[in-house]
């Protein structure tokens, strides 16, 4: 017989669900719904659980969408996944940021597929325009599961790109100026953006590499006497230009793309068998849907 499909509620069960939540902060909210849990498993160290997820949360705020917060920690001594949820129609103060909904994520150290999955499929479930205020107001915990139980979001069998990629992505257009690049990657920490055109097709990628090839083209590279450019002249000559050379003319055309629906695994393979740092996920009409960057999709199965 086969395996039933899961959802996600399927791990939420009515006793650890609060409704009509008030008066606690975060760090309080997130001790009460451990506690919850913790008459789930004998085997979880309350204190230690708490630890965990406020050391997370210390990390990264793990609010993944206005008034939506997920505590979770990936826990050694826990065999299952354990889920609590809170709700609290006024909002509360979670950790400086106003939420209506908190779900307590705790899953096995061992099992991060299924950590990601139970993310997924939660993130799925609150996909609609106002469906967090909704939940949030429900009188009673039948409420709240009745409500996933009509979206009936299944979780995947395994994970994709789509369920591991950053969906928000800054982009440059291929008409932008140089000078515009170079001001946008002083004002991020990016490496690297997609290029599209005006219709959203993407175009190619601009790289702080791509900046220094402009700079020193090929031939310089092959030079082993640089004195004659020690004062920087290329550099000063690429900024004198840099408000009427376009990105177009810098930026690389030669860029590996996945679709949405390859497995993450695949995804692993090509960052190490094709040496690179970031892949861009395009969905079927073939645009810009995403990119995954080596250094998340690492945090997301080892630390996150």
């Amino acid at each position: 017989m086969p395996e039933k499909l899961k959802n996600f509620y399927t791990y939420l069960s009515t006793e650890n669900i609060l409704c009509t939540t008030c008066g606690l902060n975060g760090q309080q909210l997130i001790s009460s719904l451990i506690n919850l849990v913790a008459k789930q498993s004998d085997s979880i160290d309350i204190a230690n659980a708490v630890e965990e997820v406020e050391k997370r949360e210390a990390l990264f705020s793990t609010v993944i969408a206005p008034g939506l917060a997920v505590p979770h920690a990936r826990i050694s001594s826990i065999d299952k996944p354990l889920v609590a949820m809170a709700c609290c129609p006024h909002g509360i103060d979670f950790y400086g940021q106003k939420v209506n909904i908190v779900v307590l994520l705790l899953t096995p150290l061992s099992e991060p597929n299924l950590h990601l999955q139970l993310m997924a499929a939660l993130a799925k479930d609150f996909s609609e325009e106002n469906a967090i205020k909704q939940v949030s107001k429900s009188a009673n915990a039948e409420e709240v599961i009745e409500y996933f139980r009509s979206k009936e979001v299944v979780m995947v069998d395994y994970l994709t790109a789509k369920e591991v990629m950053r969906a928000n992505v800054t982009t440059l257009l291929d008409s932008d100026s140089l000078l515009n690049a170079i001001n946008t990657f002083s004002s991020t920490h990016a490496e690297e953006f997609p290029v599209i055109d005006k219709n959203g097709n993407l175009k190619g990628i601009v790289s702080l590499t791509d900046l220094l090839r402009h700079c020193l083209p090929e031939h310089m590279l092959w030079m082993e006497d640089l004195s004659g450019i020690y004062k920087m002249q290329p550099f000063a000559e690429m900024l004198k230009n840099a408000c009427t050379t376009s990105i177009a003319k810098v930026m690389n055309q030669d860029f590996i793309t996945v679709s949405e629906d390859v497995p993450a695994v695949q995804l692993a393979k090509l960052f190490l068998t094709d040496n690179i740092r970031c892949l861009i996920v395009i969905n079927k009409e073939g645009k810009l849907s995403g990119i995954v960057k080596l250094k998340e999709f690492c945090a997301k199965f080892f630390w996150e």
